[in-house]
């Protein structure tokens, strides 16, 4: 094994920008590896930004940009170890599937889906892998309980009702 955290991120507007900043900014041994967004221009823009904040540990190489409506599946078929999913909601639940299907970990931007549909399918990928993981990293890859939560449902929106927390799920 390795000591580096190899990071991909799918979703290169401001949010996606800023949380991949964050996530090489938390401890040593993080790499962004991998990038992906459906607009070449946004992509270009994120990798100068990380770039000039994250020196180093913004090792993307060329045959590791993707771009495209599929691009999130080329990004997950690389040696990335965790993904963030930072497109637009509408989007999300599709890609956390892919996500887990590819054996990824996942850290998904908030609101993991934007209406029931979206919801329905985030739960039935969270019913697949509920016994096989743990620790924290998204709310998408725990039980809401292991965060303090209690799952009480989910309103017509699509939105995740809780019991609060310290974060929203």
């Amino acid at each position: 094994g390795s000591d580096v955290l190899k990071v991909g991120l799918v979703g290169c507007g401001g949010r996606g920008t800023g949380a991949a900043m964050n996530c090489l900014n938390s401890a040593e041994g993080v790499k962004l590896v991998a990038i992906a967004d459906a607009f070449q221009d946004r992509m270009d823009t994120s990798i100068k930004i990380l770039r000039e904040r994250g020196g180093a540990k913004v090792d993307i190489k060329d045959d590791h940009k993707f771009v495209g409506l599929d691009a999130y599946q080329k990004l997950l078929k690389t040696d990335v170890n965790y993904v963030i999913l930072a497109t637009p909601p509408g989007f999300r639940p599709i890609h956390i599937k892919a996500a887990v299907d590819a054996g990824k970990y996942v850290f998904g931007e908030k609101p993991v889906c934007v209406d029931s549909a979206g919801a329905r399918a985030c739960l039935e990928t969270y019913e697949v892998i509920k016994d096989t993981t743990s620790g924290s990293g998204s709310t998408t890859l725990y039980p809401p309980e292991k965060a303090g939560y209690t799952l009480i449902g989910i309103d017509a929106t699509g939105a995740t009702l809780t019991n609060g927390g310290a974060d929203q799920l």
